[in-house]
């Protein structure tokens, strides 16, 4: 063990635990790389079943919905963490993560905003399976068709994307930057109104 001047212990870990540690991290990233690289691939070269006029319009539209469910996932970290302190303390220095917790802390909105939240994450993944999900015999970077099959054809690649960029990158930051990440209009509208306003909707009054 290894403690330091304020106290804080910090475990060593042996070499063969740090090495085993890169190592996910490593073929982690280089899988990630790979997705990326091949779904741009496949909607530019228009190997997917998207609708859209133009592969760059496709492109843009998929990595606008991530980047929307990405802040709808950090998002709610977020709102739900900032409950118990005092929005007095960051009203000045952070005024738009005032805003979005007054609004999403006012009476039950925080769980009218839980609800339409949900629906827009699964509108979202719906709509990047419908921008990037690949055609019958799809032919990407002239890459054999049994690896086209394990990441394009499978959802593999898609997943990765979704998952790491989507989701986990902007969860992982709102543990630690709660204030920072939902100080923009972004999560104020596209986000903390849309939900509001789906749930006032009655459209998923059923719950």
């Amino acid at each position: 063990e290894l403690i330091l001047d304020n106290g804080m212990v910090i475990e060593r870990q042996s070499p063969w635990a740090t090495a085993l540690e890169m190592f996910k991290y490593a073929y982690s990233t280089l899988l990630w790389l790979l997705s990326l690289i091949l779904i741009t691939a496949a909607i530019l070269q228009e190997q997917t079943v998207s609708n859209l006029p133009h592969p760059l319009l496709t492109l843009a539209v998929f990595g606008f919905l991530i980047a929307w469910l990405s802040m709808m996932e950090g998002g709610q970290g977020c709102l739900v963490g900032l409950q118990p302190i005092d929005k007095e303390s960051y009203r000045t220095s952070h005024p738009l993560t005032f805003q979005n917790t007054t609004l999403a802390h006012k009476g039950d909105n925080l769980e009218r905003f839980i609800v339409g939240r949900q629906f827009l994450v699964v509108l979202v993944v719906f709509g990047t399976n419908l921008l990037a999900g690949t055609v019958e015999d799809a032919t990407v970077l002239g890459l054999p068709s049994t690896m086209i099959q394990i990441a394009l054809d499978s959802g593999l690649a898609l997943m990765m994307i979704t998952i790491s960029t989507g989701q986990l990158m902007s969860q992982t930051n709102s543990s630690d930057c709660m204030l920072d990440l939902i100080n923009n209009r972004f999560m104020l509208v596209m986000v903390t109104h849309v939900s509001l306003a789906i749930e006032w909707s009655g459209l998923l009054h059923a719950v």
